[in-house]
C-alpha cells in the first residue's frame, strides 16, 4: 500500500489546512548496534519538529541474522534494502560503519548509488562511524559515498538541513566528495572539524519509534512494530526476547591499543587542535533516567536493560549512587552493565546490585602477563581482577554439586580476548592461570556453591591499526601466515586457531568458555572422569591410554588438558595426527552456555511476521 502523506496544520489567513507531505531520511547500520543512529535521529526529530520521517534499518552485525553469501548480503535482503529505500524516497541515507562488514556493506552502498528508482530522488548517501572517523579517505573512496562524516555527527541536523547543496560546503566535520582521479581516489573538499566539547546531557532524547526501525529477522526486513517490540539481534549478553539496549556515556577511561576508542580520542584532540578532552562523556543521572523511561514508553514490553556503556563503574561513587537510586525508585527493572577492573568498586557493585543489576560484566582480556606481552596497554592487573570477583562472591547466584540453581543471585561474567597470532605457550598458561584462580576466588568466598561465566571473543584488529602492523613484523619474522584482518568476533572454527603462534591452547582457551560451576569449566566438564567419557571415541589409542593414566591424579579437565604430556601430543602445530584428533575433539564439545540466558531469549513475539514472509 502506498504510503500516505502525513497532515499538519498549517495555519493560514483563512485558517484552512493544507497537506504538507513530510520528507525522508534512512539511517542503516550494518552492525548489531544502533544506537548512535537514534541519537543522530533525536537531533533531527527535535530540530526539525516531526518534518522528517526517519528510518532506521538495522542490517546486523553476522551472527546468523542472515546468511552470508560470499562475504556480502544475501541477494534477496539487498533487493528488499533497496526497494524499502525506492520506495521512501529520501533525500539522505545515511550509514554507520565499522571496520568488520567493510566490504559486505561497500557493496551495498555501492548498490544504492546505482539504483534508478532510489536516484531518481537524487538521494545522497553519508558514511559516518567508527571506520569513516578513523578511515575518511578510504572511507570516502568508497563507489557511490557522496560525503563522509570524519569526527561527531552533533551538527547532524545541519547536516540533514543543508543536504546535498553548496550549503554542505559550511557545514562542520564533513569531507564531500567532488570527484575521482586517474588513480581511483576521491577527491574532496574538507570542512573544519565541528565543536566537540560537547556534553551527553545536552543532546535530545534519542529517535525511539518501532514502527520506523526495521531489522533482520530469517533474512527479511521486518518492522520492530512486527514483533512487539523485540530486536532480533544475536549476542551473548542479550538475556531477553525484550532487552533494550542503552548507553548512557560514550569513551572509555583506558587506553587499550586493541580498541578503536583510544585511536578515536585521539583523533578528537587532533581536531580540537590539541586541547585535551574529557575521556568519558557520561549523560547525567536524571538524564539517564529520562533517556530509559523514553524508550520504554515506546517499547512498553521491555524487560530488561542491557546497558553497553564500556566502563559503567567509571563514573564517581557519588555520581552512580544518585542514578542507582533515581534507577530503582523509577525504573525497576532487572539490568546488565560493564566494567573494568580498575573501576569497579564493591561500593559500586552493592549499590547498582541494590538498584537491580541482574548481570555484571568485567573486561579482562587475558592476565597481566599475556596483556602486557603482546602489547595491549591494558591498565589492570590481576589483583584487582580477583578482588572484583572476591566483591562480586557475595552477590552470586549459588548452584549445587549437580550445577542446579538452589539460590538466585547476580550473573558474573569475565571477558578474555582469544585467538592473539603472537601469544606464547607461556602468555597462555598463564590467562588459563588466572581463570583457575577467579574460580578458586569465588569458590572460598562462597563455600563452593558461587558461579560464574567465561565471556570468550576472538581478537579483531583494524589491519591499518597499529598494533595490528605490530604484530604483522613478528609474524612474518616467524614465518607465521596471517591476515589480521580476517577474524570473527564471537565465532571461530578450530582450524582458523592455526594461525595463531600457539593454536592447541587458544582452542583449550575457546572450549573454557561459557558458565563455571560445580560441574562445568565453560564448555568443558569440570572433572576429568567426565571429559574422557565425553571424548573417548574421539581419541585414537595412543592419546586414550594417556588421559586413561593421568585422569586418576589429575582430577579436573583444565589441568588435564594442559598437562606436559598431553599437551605435548596435542600441542604440536605441524603434526597431523593432532590437528585431526583436536577436531574430533571439537566436534564432541557442547555448545557454550552463559547462565544469564534465558531459555526463550530469541522466540520473539512475531504477531504476523510468519504471514508476511511467506508471502
Amino acid at each position: 500500500m502506498r504510503e500516505q502523506p502525513i497532515q499538519i496544520p498549517t495555519q493560514k489567513k483563512d485558517d484552512t489546512e493544507k497537506i504538507i507531505e513530510k520528507k525522508n531520511i534512512v539511517l542503516m547500520t550494518g552492525t548489531q548496534q544502533e544506537r548512535s543512529l537514534r541519537h543522530l535521529a533525536g537531533l533531527v526529530e527535535k530540530h526539525f519538529e516531526g518534518a522528517y520521517d526517519i528510518h532506521i534499518l538495522n542490517l546486523g552485525t553476522k551472527a546468523d541474522a542472515y546468511e552470508q553469501k560470499n562475504g556480502g548480503y544475501p541477494e534477496e535482503l539487498r533487493k528488499e534494502v533497496l526497494e524499502f529505500i525506492a520506495e521512501k524516497k529520501p533525500e539522505l541515507v545515511g550509514i554507520s560503519m565499522i571496520d568488520f562488514g567493510v566490504d559486505r556493506i561497500s557493496q551495498l552502498i555501492k548498490e544504492i548509488s546505482q539504483d534508478e528508482a532510489i536516484q531518481k530522488n537524487k538521494t545522497k548517501i553519508l558514511a559516518g562511524g567508527p571506520f569513516a572517523i578513523e578511515h575518511s579517505e578510504r572511507c570516502l573512496d568508497i563507489e557511490g559515498i557522496d560525503a563522509v562524516c570524519y569526527s561527531k555527527g552533533w551538527n547532524f541536523a545541519e547536516i540533514v538541513e543543508a543536504c546535498g547543496s553548496d550549503e554542505w560546503k559550511n557545514i562542520p566535520g564533513l569531507m564531500i566528495k567532488t570527484g575521482v582521479d586517474q588513480d581511483g581516489k576521491a577527491e574532496y573538499i574538507k570542512t573544519p572539524p565541528p565543536n566537540l566539547k560537547i556534553s551527553l546531557s545536552d543532546q535530545p532524547l534519542p529517535y525511539e519509534s518501532l514502527e520506523n526501525t526495521h531489522a533482520i529477522y530469517k533474512g527479511h526486513l521486518t518492522s520492530t512494530a512486527e514483533t512487539g517490540g523485540a530486536s532480533p539481534v544475536e549476542h551473548h549478553q542479550l538475556p531477553h526476547k525484550h532487552t533494550a539496549v542503552l548507553v548512557t556515556s560514550e569513551g572509555c577511561v583506558n587506553n587499550c591499543r586493541f580498541c578503536s576508542i583510544p585511536n578515536q580520542h585521539k583523533i578528537f584532540e587532533e581536531q580540537f587542535g590539541g586541547k585535551t578532552l574529557r575521556r568519558v562523556n557520561f549523560i547525567k543521572p536524571e538524564k539517564a533516567i529520562e533517556l530509559i523511561k523514553n524508550y520504554t514508553r515506546e517499547n512498553p514490553n521491555t524487560e530488561y536493560i542491557l546497558f553497553n556503556d564500556n566502563d559503567f563503574t567509571a563514573r564517581e561513587t557519588r555520581e552512580l549512587e544518585e542514578f542507582a537510586k533515581l534507577y530503582k525508585k523509577e525504573i525497576g527493572l532487572p539490568f546488565y552493565c560493564q566494567c573494568s577492573p580498575n573501576t569497579a568498586t564493591a561500593e559500586k557493585i552493592q549499590l547498582l546490585r541494590e538498584a537491580g543489576m541482574d548481570t555484571f560484566d568485567t573486561g579482562v582480556q587475558g592476565s597481566k602477563q599475556a596483556n602486557d606481552s603482546v602489547g595491549y596497554n591494558r591498565a589492570c592487573t590481576d589483583k584487582q581482577v580477583l578482588d572484583v570477583a572476591r566483591n562480586l562472591s557475595a552477590h552470586l547466584e549459588k548452584r549445587n554439586d549437580q550445577g542446579e540453581v538452589v539460590e538466585d543471585g547476580l550473573k558474573a561474567a569475565f571477558d578474555f580476548i582469544n585467538r592473539n597470532p603472537i601469544h606464547t605457550k607461556e602468555d597462555m598458561l598463564s590467562t588459563i592461570g588466572l581463570i583457575k584462580e577467579i574460580t578458586e576466588t569465588i569458590k572460598v568466598a562462597t563455600s563452593g556453591q558461587g558461579s560464574w561465566n567465561m565471556a570468550v571473543h576472538n581478537l579483531t584488529l583494524d589491519v591499518d591499526r597499529e598494533l595490528a602492523q605490530d604484530y604483522v613484523k613478528i609474524e612474518r619474522a616467524d614465518g607465521i601466515p596471517k591476515d589480521v584482518e580476517d577474524s570473527d568476533y564471537h565465532n571461530a572454527s578450530i582450524n582458523s586457531f592455526y594461525v595463531a603462534r600457539e593454536p592447541y591452547l587458544n582452542i583449550v582457551l575457546e572450549w573454557m568458555g561459557g558458565l563455571h560451576d560445580q560441574i562445568r569449566s565453560g564448555r568443558l566438564p569440570k572433572y576429568s572422569e567426565d571429559f574422557f567419557e565425553l571424548i573417548k571415541d574421539a581419541m585414537d589409542d595412543e592419546l586414550k591410554e594417556i588421559i586413561s593414566r593421568k585422569k586418576e591424579s589429575i582430577k579436573e579437565s583444565i589441568d588435564l588438558l594442559t598437562d606436559p604430556e598431553v599437551y605435548s601430543y596435542l600441542g604440536n602445530r605441524t603434526d597431523l595426527r593432532s590437528r585431526e584428533t583436536l577436531n574430533k575433539i571439537d566436534k564432541k564439545i557442547p555448545e557454550i552456555h552463559y547462565s544469564y540466558h534465558r531459555p526463550d531469549r530469541y522466540d520473539f513475539d512475531y504477531s504476523s511476521l510468519e504471514k508476511q514472509i511467506q508471502k
